[in-house]
């Protein structure tokens, strides 16, 4: 029985691991505190699109940054923050 729950186990992570790297689940790890304390450092954000018209304040956003800002201001290709006001 300890097995068969192992292997079960073992067959779910790998089927999540394959949608995510085909974008077919998209996710997001955190990687740092700033998200604190709603997400820890290593946490897994599932993300889901959204118009912006339906976001509200204590939304977590995640969005692409231009690679003239990236290149500028060395930030990554993806952000995530808690929206504020």
């Amino acid at each position: 029985m300890k097995r068969a729950i192992v292997l079960l186990v073992l067959i779910i992570a790998c089927a999540a691991g394959f949608l995510i790297t085909k974008g077919i689940f998209p996710s997001l790890f955190v990687s740092d505190e700033s998200m604190e304390p709603e997400l820890t450092s290593g946490s897994l954000m599932t993300i889901k699109r959204l118009n912006p018209e339906d976001i509200k304040v204590g939304d977590i956003i995640v969005y692409h940054v231009p690679k003239t800002m990236r290149e500028y201001y060395n930030y990554p290709a993806v952000v995530s923050h808690k929206v504020i006001e």
